[in-house]
């Protein structure tokens, strides 16, 4: 069922014999909107039939059931398979209401007969007692019909709460049914896939039975024609056979030429040896050369510092406008002169200045300084750079001297 699908509801009056049977689409309505859409036209309908025209049902609280025993928040197109059926039953107030109403109709409306005044006072005496009887007959049928109705109420309810369970078994049974009617209608479905799956698999392996037919006779034919082909190998092998006999003597001869060849090739073997011989001394040669190598670059580091730190000095010459250290320095402390350099090179806003330390590990005598002082300005940046890079990554005068160099280069780095 499609969710357009209405959704069949019945009302049931509580004597059974008002009932009523819409259809209504579900749309986002609950089971709580559908049971007072459906109060609404029972009240209607029994005020109808009853002639209650005077009672205004609809203001009563009805209580209602109503099966499936569902929440009244449930959505009512939950409820599309088994439908919604809902029993209303008046309380004890509203059926004495109910009953007082239909006495009252029973009775109908009195008319007052005006007394004649010309009787004499005998004649009114024995006008009273007639309508004293027919009120106390009133009244007795009054009792005798709420007594009547009292019973008929009582028996209702009994046929009521009967009706009400035979109702919801047999919802439940349609509920069911349906149930094991889909689930037939489903392994059909699938059953019927299954065939027809089976059929395009017999069909599939009927067009490969013919296929493979197809297959064998053309296997047949190639097996003919393979057999023509061997006789054919035949009569190549055995020509090939005389070949093999031209080739034998062919490699009795490359034989021959194999052992002269075997000759020579001790003898290279032999001045390979020496070749190799010769190879290791020039080897322990080549390791005893690099070694001095290493041990004269080694010799150079300082002189390369030495060439950085004056090269530094240089740029702070050129950056305060000196001609000489001794000039710079003058007569300032070791402190002054430090502050005096790095304050002058901050104001000047000095690309790459260096730092505080640096400066003073400059203008300081070092062992660095006394060290290069041989040959201090005769190193290159590189040959410079690589002495920097001998230094231990962790100590000051690598920090120091790496400052020092992107200031005297311009910024380079090491």
């Amino acid at each position: 069922m499609s969710s357009n699908d209405s959704v069949p509801l019945k009302a049931i009056w509580s004597d059974y014999r008002n009932t009523l049977a819409m259809d209504v689409l579900p749309g986002e309505n609950t089971v709580e909107t559908a049971v007072g859409k459906l109060g609404k036209a029972m009240y209607k309908q029994v005020s109808r039939e009853s002639g209650l025209q005077s009672l205004e049902l609809d203001t009563i609280d009805m209580p209602a059931r109503y099966y499936p025993d569902v929440e009244p928040s449930t959505m009512l197109r939950d409820c599309r398979h088994s439908g919604l059926t809902v029993v209303f039953t008046p309380d004890p107030q509203t059926q004495d209401l109910i009953k007082t109403e239909l006495a009252r109709n029973v009775q109908g409306p009195q008319k007052y007969v005006q007394p004649n005044t010309t009787s004499t006072a005998s004649s009114s005496s024995t006008a009273n007692p007639p309508q004293v009887t027919t009120d106390s007959q009133l009244k007795e049928m009054l009792a005798s019909m709420q007594e009547e109705m009292r019973v008929k109420h009582e028996n209702f309810r009994i046929i009521n709460n009967k009706a009400f369970e035979e109702i919801g078994s047999l919802c439940k049974e349609n509920g069911s049914m349906h149930d094991k009617i889909e689930r037939i209608l489903k392994e059909n479905e699938r059953m019927h896939g299954k065939m027809e799956r089976m059929h395009g698999k017999m069909e599939s392996m009927h067009g490969k039975m013919e296929s493979m037919h197809g297959k064998m006779e053309s296997m047949h034919g190639k097996m003919e024609s393979m057999h023509g082909k061997m006789e054919s190998m035949h009569g190549k092998m055995e020509s090939m056979g005389k070949e093999i006999g031209s080739l034998r003597d062919e490699n009795e001869r490359i034989l021959t030429k194999n052992e002269s060849l075997l000759l020579d090739n001790e003898r290279m073997d032999r001045d390979l040896a020496s070749v190799r011989k010769d190879l290791e001394a020039a080897r322990d040669q080549h390791t005893e050369d690099v070694e001095a190598l290493r041990m004269l670059t080694l010799s150079l580091v300082p002189l390369h510092l030495r060439v950085l730190l004056d090269r530094a000095r240089g740029r702070i010459l050129e950056h305060l406008g000196h001609e000489s250290w001794e000039g710079l320095r003058s007569t300032r402390s070791m402190h002054q002169l430090v502050n005096y350099i790095f304050d002058s090179l901050k104001t000047n806003r000095v690309s790459y200045r260096p730092s505080y330390k640096a400066i003073y590990f400059l203008c300081s005598y070092n062992n660095i300084r006394q060290a290069g002082n041989a040959a201090a300005h005769t190193a290159k940046e590189e040959e410079v750079r690589h002495a920097v890079q001998t230094q231990p990554l962790d100590s000051q005068d690598r920090e120091y001297l790496e400052n020092l160099f992107r200031y005297a280069y311009d910024g380079n780095q090491v």
